[in-house]
């Protein structure tokens, strides 16, 4: 046996455990610091994405409580087709459209003139609206787009500068049902 480790244990108790008390104390902190303290933010990171998905299926849970269902969407359809189907289209409802557009857009509305053709006895209207490119490009894309208002069909387009505006001439013609005028 050699004689510093034989003289090790012929010390006093509290030499004795003085060393192996800070060894252990080290040999622990290590322990925590590296493999302990990584795993606990990992877990501390995941209880928080845990925490985070449950707020979000409940919102998502609320969120299909709160949606009508399948049979009333069903049911809806089949109402705005039948309303679809059985409303006359009255050129009236163009006109709201229309000033309702015209409104919107801030366009100046110069003309609007009704025509009949007395051959096909289809109404058609001319529209001739002022203002810059954007605001024209808005009120020509809100007048045609809606599928509320469809009843009418854009025929012809002209451009033409006016007062250092742009000036645009629109043709309307109405779409005619042919199924209704057949009976």
């Amino acid at each position: 046996m050699n004689s510093n480790t034989s003289a090790f244990w012929y010390r006093p108790l509290w030499q004795r455990l003085l060393p192996t008390s800070v060894a252990m104390i080290l040999i622990l902190f290590t322990y925590f610091y590296f493999y302990w303290q990584p795993i606990a933010l990992q877990l501390a990171k995941l209880e928080h994405e845990i925490h985070d998905l449950d707020a979000q299926s409940q919102y998502m849970q609320i969120t299909h409580q709160q949606l009508p269902s399948l049979e009333l969407l069903n049911s809806q359809i089949v109402a705005l087709k039948h309303k679809m189907n059985s409303s006359q289209r009255d050129p009236s409802e163009f006109i709201t459209h229309l000033q309702q557009t015209v409104t919107r857009t801030n366009v100046v509305l110069n003309r609007l003139q009704p025509s009949t053709n007395t051959e096909t006895q289809k109404k058609s209207y001319t529209i001739e609206v002022q203002g810059d490119y954007p605001q024209l490009y808005r009120f020509i894309h809100a007048l045609i787009s809606p599928p509320t208002h469809q009843i009418g069909l854009l025929s012809g387009a002209s451009f033409t500068p006016h007062n250092g505006q742009l000036a645009a001439t629109l043709t309307i013609s109405f779409i005619t049902d042919d199924k209704n005028n057949a009976q």
